[in-house]
């Protein structure tokens, strides 16, 4: 907790920060930026409880316009297990397009997993997709 707050005081010059998700009070599940120096990469986890509800895609959407809103970036990618067709979908509803097949580091499964990888331009995002 100590990092991230600390990567907060200085989000300028991170290269990584996380956003928490909250449901009434409760830490419900979460999303990270990494390569902040670099292309961005989103990715995010939700408790199984608040599956199908819409809060992931509402978080993302907010964290994705915060990075164009504070960044000059001008694409996110992300970067979504071919076994979680969930956390794809989340990203295709907000305009992120498939570019190819990759390895995804899981760190609850200790290996890497086949994954799709998706980007986003900031136009595309700005020009609601």
């Amino acid at each position: 907790m100590a990092l991230s707050v600390e990567r907060w005081s200085t989000w300028q010059e991170a290269e990584e920060l996380g956003f928490q998700i909250d449901c009434d009070g409760l830490m419900i599940g979460g999303i990270g930026f990494k390569k902040l120096r670099e292309t961005p990469e989103i990715g995010y986890w939700l408790g199984r409880a608040y599956w199908g509800k819409g809060y992931m895609s509402e978080a993302v959407q907010a964290a994705v316009a915060w990075l164009f809103g504070n960044t000059d970036h001008k694409l996110v990618a992300c970067e979504a297990m071919t076994d979680n067709p969930a956390s794809l979908g989340v990203a295709r509803k907000l305009g992120f397009r498939e570019v190819g097949e990759v390895g995804c580091a899981s760190v609850s499964r200790g290996c890497t997993m086949p994954a799709i990888r998706t980007e986003l331009t900031r136009t595309d995002f700005l020009n609601g997709h």
